[in-house]
């Protein structure tokens, strides 16, 4: 939380991308490890999203750093921190939209509408565009 308080929103939206093929390759291997444990040992998935957001600030962003700040979102939420979660779930679905990356975009939405659900009418959640896109790419993917 520390690392990301040190860059506000606008200044991560402009960030510098990450360009280092082994680096990008790394934190996809973190996010695969990440989706795993999640089902497995939920505790665990902590460390490697705080090690993904460590890299895409230290190396730039990647493809994938949206499905770590929504992991980081999804977990702050889930302690209790319902109103800053969901800044960073909001943030990382902007932040894919920036990207144009949409290689995790089904998991992405799917931690993204639990959170967005305890803030914003469910209706308006499911019927916003993104959802059904989406849907679409996670089930085609």
């Amino acid at each position: 939380k520390d690392l990301l308080a040190a860059h506000p929103g606008d200044e991560l939206l402009n960030y510098r991308r990450m360009t280092d093929p082994p680096m990008i390759m790394a934190m996809k291997v973190l996010v695969k490890v990440a989706l795993g444990m999640n089902q497995m040992s939920p505790e665990a998935v902590l460390p490697i999203v705080e090690k993904m957001i460590q890299l895409s600030l230290s190396h730039g962003l990647s493809p994938v750093t949206p499905i770590g700040l929504a992991y980081f979102g999804s977990y702050t939420a889930k302690i209790g921190h319902i109103e800053e979660g969901y800044r960073y779930v909001k943030f990382s679905l902007t932040l894919l939209q920036k990207i144009g990356s949409i290689e995790n975009l089904g998991e992405i939405y799917g931690m993204a509408t639990q959170i967005k659900c305890f803030v914003e009418p469910v209706q308006a959640v499911c019927e916003h565009p993104h959802f059904n896109n989406a849907y679409i790419a996670a089930m085609t993917s």
